[in-house]
């Protein structure tokens, strides 16, 4: 981002963007209930189930927002294919799940799949009722500070305002969204 910024020589603009996502981490965090809630970063694609972990795109936001994550998932790696068989290593205080459908919503058959096992049913994330669907397009697609900012306002929803109504697995119908900056 800084890299970009210098080269169309804009850094100042794009130091006041750092500093206002800073600003809005230091926010989110002040309002964090302590101790921080743990979470789960979990996508569904076309066949398969991925358990994400510290270095992903999404588990960098969640590390820098306070969140924690459960023991057995303090990895620094990406993430990790698991099975229907291990799905308890996912459970957490709160379980974010997104969605990847490259063509024909393979990804929803997985995530169906999984969502209407009766091991998904045993998890405690999913008997406090605080499991979510999230846009895969910002939480893994997408990087950088727009898509950082629409994670972060997720996150505010979710974690903080625990109120929110949260969509039926049936109900999510995201589109795939470009972020587009322009002046």
């Amino acid at each position: 981002f800084k890299l970009y910024a210098q080269a169309l020589n804009q850094e100042s603009q794009a130091q006041d963007i750092l500093d206002e996502w800073q600003q809005r981490l230091d926010t989110f965090k002040a309002q964090l209930p302590q101790p921080a809630p743990t979470v789960s970063l979990v996508r569904f694609m076309p066949g398969i189930t991925r358990l994400y972990y510290q270095n992903s795109f999404p588990g960098q936001i969640i590390q820098k927002a306070g969140l924690n994550r459960p023991k057995n998932q303090q990895k620094k790696g990406f993430a990790d294919v698991i099975s229907l068989e291990n799905i308890n290593i996912i459970d957490a205080d709160i379980i974010f799940y997104f969605t990847y459908n490259e063509t024909e919503k393979k990804g929803d058959e997985t995530r169906n799949k999984w969502l209407s096992h009766p091991l998904w049913e045993q998890l405690e994330a999913v008997q406090n009722e605080n499991t979510y669907a999230v846009s895969d397009s910002y939480w893994t697609t997408s990087s950088g500070v727009l898509a950082a900012n629409k994670v972060l306002d997720d996150l505010s929803q979710y974690v903080l305002t625990q109120t929110a109504k949260r969509p039926k697995p049936a109900e999510v119908d995201f589109k795939k969204v470009t972020l587009i900056h322009s002046d």
